[in-house]
């Protein structure tokens, strides 16, 4: 998955391990990695949608990594671009769950 340049196959491989995550709890644990490296590297805003989705619906309990895909929602809230800013806001609304709970962990620590 890191060593692929092809966007749209990247996203369709995520695409597949995100609607496995929820079946297989060991999956989310070995995709952490990848996932992480690919939303620090990309530039292109499909992939790291697709990457981002993916670890907030396989690794909601993972507050580091809501943490950066909230970080990198905020690119999409502030693009000029009205679709981009559509689903930033949906992610965020679709996270706020887990983003409570990660308030709440890091508020009292």
């Amino acid at each position: 998955m890191t060593s692929s340049t092809n966007n749209w196959m990247l996203i369709k491989i995520i695409k597949l391990f995100g609607a496995l995550t929820p079946l297989e709890p060991r999956l989310s644990k070995k995709l952490m990695e990848p996932l992480i490296s690919l939303i620090h590297s990309t530039t292109a805003m499909s992939l790291l949608y697709e990457c981002i989705s993916t670890v907030i619906a396989g690794v909601p309990n993972h507050t580091a990594s809501i943490q950066l895909c909230v970080s990198k929602l905020r690119l999409y809230i502030e693009d000029a671009d009205q679709n981009l800013k559509y689903l930033g806001l949906l992610s965020l609304s679709d996270s706020r769950q887990w983003l409570a709970q990660a308030c709440l962990a890091s508020r009292s620590q």
